[in-house]
């Protein structure tokens, strides 16, 4: 291996390794970190390796489908400025992002073999940060952005950080446990991890945790139908999910709003659920074919009875299913159905040992999606890619530990 080559694998890895710390100070950079790894990556293994890279073509295709129906709900979108110009900046994170996946597809797993700890080393010392920032009021945090001691720091602003770990927790065990044994894995996440869900005040990492720990656990892997269950299943709720989000809202709101984990002071459960009601039966005026990309923010009045949730306008839908919806209809819904189940049944192929590995990550990243942040968002785009391009690398260093050619 030559110097050069050297320097590329070491540069590339480490900019994907260290997210989870970036996600702590400055979890914009998100959107940007995966997009520059992606085009220089791919560009640079051509030209520093000289060996043709692979063109992941599913992926490109799903990128295409996506910007094409981006830029055509443009024509009727509410605001059709904005909407263009989101639409062109959620391309170039979408583009780049493919070339980010072909990238780490390419690259021989036995050359970046020796950087891969870097992966859980990083995110458990990120954790155990989070955890000393936390139980000391902030002090680093505060130094950084010239705030005094006695100024109010919400236990929220390490949220998105959290997120970032709890979805690159598992390709990050996978890592660690190729390099140590599974007893001191579980004492990182003990150390860590755990420490810093509990301290914090992000349900939607826990949530995650959870949801990728359940089916490490407890999905039939080896039944061969079970993957086609689940595609199913999770197509049939996005297709009932406004009917059902308007019924549940009008029936459970009020006691889900006083639960002490999932009511006010905590998951906000209420609020969540009169956004989700409005948002619901607004999407329902034009149900075919939505009203543009970001139409959530657009609507200047959703005739909400702020019982819950104050103000006539929200953002996004914190909820994926709802802003596919909101802003493309059953077409875009339909779509984004095809597309999970695709994954689903492309991990239905796998050996029971790798799917292990990725359809958890693809769960806990679906019920994330579903209780919080706007799919378009820069940083969660970059995220998105940085989840699978990390769940590819754990893969391939899986396939290679069972003997299989990677």
């Amino acid at each position: 291996m030559t110097r050069a080559q050297k320097i590329y694998l070491i540069s590339f890895t480490l900019a994907l390794a260290v997210i989870p710390a970036l996600a702590i100070t400055v979890p914009r950079v998100l959107a940007y970190i995966p997009a520059v790894a992606g085009l220089l990556g791919y560009a640079s293994y051509v030209f520093v390796f000289k060996e043709r890279a692979v063109r992941f073509v599913p992926g490109f295709v799903i990128v295409s489908v996506l910007m094409a129906l981006m830029f055509v709900s443009t024509l009727w979108a509410i605001d059709p400025a904005e909407s263009l110009e989101r639409a062109q900046k959620t391309s170039l994170l979408l583009i780049c992002g493919a070339f980010l996946i072909s990238a780490v597809m390419t690259i021989r797993i036995s050359a970046i073999e020796p950087y891969l700890k870097w992966f859980p080393y990083i995110l458990f010392g990120a954790a155990a940060y989070t955890c000393f920032e936390i139980a000391l009021n902030y002090p680093l945090y505060r130094f950084i952005r010239g705030d005094e001691f006695d100024a109010e720091v919400g236990l929220a602003v390490f949220n998105r950080a959290a997120v970032t770990m709890a979805l690159l927790l598992v390709p990050s065990l996978v890592m660690m446990r190729h390099f140590h044994n599974a007893q001191i894995c579980f004492l990182a996440v003990l150390a860590t991890i755990i420490p810093m869900l509990m301290m914090g005040e992000s349900q939607s990492a826990l949530l995650g945790v959870l949801v990728a720990g359940i089916t490490y656990v407890a999905f039939p892997y080896k039944w061969k139908y079970s993957y086609g269950v689940l595609a199913g299943v999770i197509g049939l709720l996005m297709l009932a999910l406004p009917f059902m989000a308007t019924w549940a809202f009008r029936n459970y709101a009020g006691d889900m709003n006083i639960m002490p984990l999932l009511g006010h002071g905590g998951a906000y459960a209420g609020a969540r659920m009169e956004i989700w009601d409005y948002v619901s039966r607004y999407a329902l005026q034009s149900p075919f074919y939505g009203f543009g990309v970001e139409a959530t923010k657009q609507v200047d009045n959703f005739g909400s009875g702020e019982i819950y949730q104050v103000g006539q306008t929200i953002l996004h839908p914190h909820n994926y299913t709802l802003q596919l919806w909101m802003e493309f209809g059953l077409v875009g819904v339909v779509l984004g159905i095809a597309l999970i189940g695709y994954l689903i049944l492309q991990i239905g192929k796998l050996p029971a040992r790798q799917a292990r590995i990725v359809l958890p990550v693809l769960l806990a990243t679906l019920a994330v999606a579903s209780v919080s942040y706007g799919i378009w968002q820069g940083w969660w785009v970059g995220l998105l890619f940085a989840v699978v391009a990390s769940s590819v690398l754990a893969l391939r260093l899986s396939r290679q530990d069972s003997g299989y050619v990677s």
